[in-house]
């Protein structure tokens, strides 16, 4: 069973403009409708694709299957890479946070405010294993566990960036769901599992002032009286500015060609920031 996203959106805070047109410190927030992964009827697995930075590209692979031969075995783990003669997908660096068990590696059930950076304990391995059900026993640290997180790393233009997945995870039978997620679009900068936004001492605007939204490849910006000394940047999912300019009118269209993906508009004017993410296809 392949299950898609119907939608994707994601909170940068605190991208302000750098010398060279570099955003700095970022995270990107991604809620998706709950995915859930059942045991299959037969051997054939449950799968779901994540693809962390809507490049177009998975990242990661969760699979919820079994397998029949003498005991019976079930199981809900996470590839970070494979490479077969029929399927191939992810970078031969993504990596999950976990730990070498007796028989399997597993991926760790991390609380809250984990840090996931270099340091972490990262699996050597392609895959970590969430739950596994063997002869009646159940082993791994995600069993019946609801919002735990897994850190992870994978790779943007080939450079390694931290996030954390949001997972509940049930046994008998096994149900994988996967919540939301979030990483930072700087490469090798520390994140804090189930952290959504960095931290700012910048105030927010009046939301009911500020409507943002997209349709197709075109981003709208209205406001309901022109703000002072403001600008507009749209920023891609690697964090990188993609158009700039000054608001100031009450109505703005951006047009991005050729663009896909998630993106975060954000105006800044006189100290207040606001960001909203909009889906480009």
């Amino acid at each position: 069973m392949h299950s898609k996203k119907l939608a994707a959106y994601s909170t940068l805070a605190g991208c302000f403009m750098l010398a060279g047109n570099e955003a700095n410190a970022q995270i990107v927030y991604v809620d998706i409708p709950d995915v859930e992964l059942e045991m299959p009827a037969d051997t054939t697995p449950s799968i779901y694709e994540l693809d962390m930075d809507s490049d177009g590209n998975t990242d990661f692979l969760f699979q919820v299957g079994s397998i029949t031969g003498g005991l019976w075995w079930s199981f809900g783990r996470v590839f970070g890479s494979v490479s077969t003669s029929d399927y191939a997908f992810g970078n031969t660096l993504n990596r999950v946070i976990g730990y070498e068990g007796e028989f399997v590696y597993y991926a760790s059930a991390l609380e809250s405010d984990a840090p996931v950076d270099e340091d972490a304990e990262f699996l050597t391995y392609r895959l970590g294993f969430l739950v596994s059900i063997y002869s009646e026993n159940t082993y791994g640290p995600f069993a019946d566990v609801m919002d735990k997180y897994l850190g992870v790393r994978f790779t943007i233009d080939g450079e390694p960036h931290f996030g954390w997945i949001r997972l509940d995870v049930e046994v008998s039978p096994i149900v994988v769901r996967i919540k939301d997620y979030g990483y930072s679009s700087v490469a090798g900068e520390e994140i804090m599992s189930g952290l959504k936004e960095a931290s700012t001492a910048l105030h927010d605007f009046e939301l009911d002032n500020i409507s943002v939204y997209s349709s197709e490849n075109t981003v709208h910006v209205h406001l309901k009286e022109v703000l002072e000394k403001a600008s507009v940047c749209v920023y891609n999912a690697a964090g990188q500015i993609v158009f700039k300019d000054v608001l100031d009118e009450t109505s703005k269209y951006i047009q991005l060609t050729d663009a896909s993906g998630i993106y975060t508009v954000q105006i800044v004017s006189n100290g207040a920031v606001y960001n909203k993410s909009v889906s480009i296809f």
